[in-house]
């Protein structure tokens, strides 16, 4: 059993998978299926263990749901019971979140306190058609899998994209001159392009954090040459992206936003 999305292949067939996953995407049982592949190939290595496996009787998956349309705090607090203990059949412990999006602030908050201190051998899988809802804390400590546009994505030629940030990183002002009409193209197609912003610091983030995940090389060149970023940094950037991704949806001016979101990049200490 293995899931469809080539990221997520390519890291199983590595070894290289990560700790934490953010599955999103308009099709909430096609996420749900690639989690259960996921999972399969984190807990499963034996006959004993598929028959298990298939009848959901695995002791060390937490699956965590919804009741009446949230997620208390009190649910989120059985994941400290159950990773504080070693696996009981399988090599790994894997914590399943469905509807991620419903977590209650407290709810959320205490998750983030679990992701900040993860042990080796627990994963954590969050599924969500709202990844908006989610506290961005969170987001930057998954790797997010985008079910909604991975085709639009593939397609994205990122070349003059990082070349863009890697001007305005090192406080060229130019950039944005030079960058007015080639961001214009994505006007319409905003998300396209705000996706692979969210990837790219996020990927940052987890580059800082020292987190042993595969990275996009051509990524991995622009952090290592911006290496002085923090923490701090990176997630403020983070939230000055999806802030202004925000804009977009209450008819606010492209061309200015993103102006704006690259001047702030501009002042920020990467260089």
């Amino acid at each position: 059993m293995l899931p469809s999305n080539e990221t997520l292949l390519n890291q199983i067939k590595s070894g290289n998978i990560s700790n934490q996953y953010l599955l999103y995407g308009e099709n909430f049982t096609e996420i749900s299926d690639e989690a259960k592949a996921l999972i399969y190939n984190l807990l499963v290595d034996n006959s004993n263990l598929e028959l298990k496996f298939e009848k959901q009787e695995l002791a060390d998956i937490l699956v965590i749901e919804p009741d009446k349309n949230s997620i208390t705090i009190d649910k989120i607090r059985e994941i400290g019971a159950f990773v504080s203990t070693k696996p009981f059949e399988a090599k790994n412990k894997v914590v399943l979140i469905e509807h991620a999006d419903l977590m209650r602030t407290e709810a959320s908050n205490a998750l983030l306190k679990n992701l900040e201190e993860p042990k080796s051998f627990v994963y954590y899988i969050l599924l969500t058609d709202n990844k908006n809802k989610l506290l961005k804390t969170i987001i930057s400590r998954c790797q997010v899998i985008n079910y909604t546009s991975s085709k639009e994505i593939q397609e994205f030629d990122y070349t003059e994209m990082l070349s863009i940030l890697d001007r305005a990183m090192g406080k060229d002002l130019l950039a944005m001159l030079d960058s007015k009409e080639y961001l214009l193209e994505y006007q319409k197609d905003y998300d396209v392009l705000f996706d692979f912003l969210g990837e790219f610091y996020t990927g940052f983030y987890k580059y800082v954090m020292g987190y042993k995940i595969e990275l996009n090389e051509d990524f991995v060149r622009l952090y290592d040459k911006y290496s002085i970023a923090n923490e701090k940094t990176i997630l403020n950037t983070i939230d000055k992206v999806e802030s202004i991704r925000e804009f977009f949806k209450v008819n606010a001016n492209f061309e200015l936003s993103m102006e704006e979101l690259l001047l702030y990049i501009m002042e920020e200490n990467y260089a």
